[in-house]
């Protein structure tokens, strides 16, 4: 009976690590029936593979086939880094005896990080393309 767990163990873990993590999603929907697909990054890759999850969401809304317009790295957020050290000072006799105090002196540093994601603009084959924002334009 033990002999069976571990393999059944190791074919699970397999099979998950196979089919991977869908991180594709549609975060607009345009009328002429494209929108914008987002993905963590423009990796084609062993287990994600991302951007063949976004074909596959593109191709599921354009059935017809579909036209990418543009695709490209875009900053959709910032992460704070707070790092904070403090360090004291004293003469460890006197502080010992209550003659003279401890000095803490704390120094703080915030670093930002920008949070990026790939985005891929499409459209129905047969669609005219669309202006984009100017906010969008490379």
């Amino acid at each position: 009976m033990f002999g069976r767990l571990p393999k059944l163990a190791l074919a699970g873990c397999l099979l998950a690590m196979g089919l991977g993590c869908n991180h594709a999603r549609v975060v607009e929907l345009s009328s002429n029936g494209g929108g914008v697909v987002a993905i963590p990054d423009n990796t084609n890759s062993w287990p994600s593979r991302n951007h063949r999850h976004a074909e596959e969401l593109m191709a599921q809304r354009c059935p017809n086939g579909y036209v990418i317009d543009d695709e490209r790295e875009i900053v959709v957020g910032q992460v704070a880094h707070t790092t904070s050290e403090t360090e004291q000072k004293n003469v460890p006799v006197l502080t010992a005896i209550g003659l003279a105090p401890a000095k803490l002196e704390t120094q703080q540093t915030t670093s930002y990080v920008d949070q990026k994601e790939w985005r891929i603009w499409f459209r129905p084959k047969d669609a005219p393309q669309a202006p984009m924002a100017p906010s969008l334009q490379p």
